[in-house]
């Protein structure tokens, strides 16, 4: 179950390759890849999927600007996990999970 007051949450389900990433808030906001960013399915921490980018320093995963992302004075909380890996000498890839 997603909680009510959740701005948004990508889990990065999906097909290999999609540039389209899902937002399972119940916003439903648009999030769109720029650069090399897509969906893998071959490492996951939870579900089949993760954000995938060669190389990480060119690309992200944009949505638009709203005010639900502003807490003013408010504590919030960020969460995600990377995991990084360097599979052949000069080369580095990056999952955030």
């Amino acid at each position: 179950t997603v909680p009510t007051d959740l701005s948004l949450l990508l889990n990065f389900e999906g097909a290999a390759s999609s540039t389209t990433f899902l937002d399972e808030s119940s916003y439903s906001r648009s999030v769109t890849a720029s650069g090399p960013a897509e969906i893998g399915t071959n490492t996951a921490l939870y579900g089949s999927g993760s954000l995938r980018s060669y190389p990480m320093s060119t690309c992200s995963a944009n949505i638009a600007d709203s005010d639900d992302f502003y807490s003013g004075p408010d504590d919030f909380t960020l969460g995600f996990s990377v995991n990084l890996n360097k599979p052949k000498s000069g080369t580095s890839t990056a999952w955030i999970i």
